[in-house]
């Protein structure tokens, strides 16, 4: 589930927020980190909330999540 997820948000992320990125159309890097960021932060409540309304853990939230997030960042740096 946590797969079929991450494609959800995504999809959720291209509709509704990344066409309010086109105010920031010049800074490339800004629109990729913003994007990434908004991705992670949309992906981690979904997993939340996936978690409360079927009473399941997923995954343990702890520093796995966090070194995602700096690793998903570098990457933006990088590409």
């Amino acid at each position: 589930m946590p797969l079929f997820l991450i494609l959800f948000t995504v999809l959720i992320f291209y509709i509704v927020i990344y066409p309010t990125f086109e105010i920031l159309k010049e800074c490339k890097i800004c629109v990729g980190l913003l994007s990434v960021l908004f991705i992670d932060l949309l992906y981690f409540i979904m997993l939340v909330g996936y978690d409360f309304i079927f009473n399941t853990v997923s995954i343990v939230v702890d520093q796995l999540l966090f070194y995602t997030l700096v690793v998903d960042m570098l990457m933006v740096f990088l590409l």
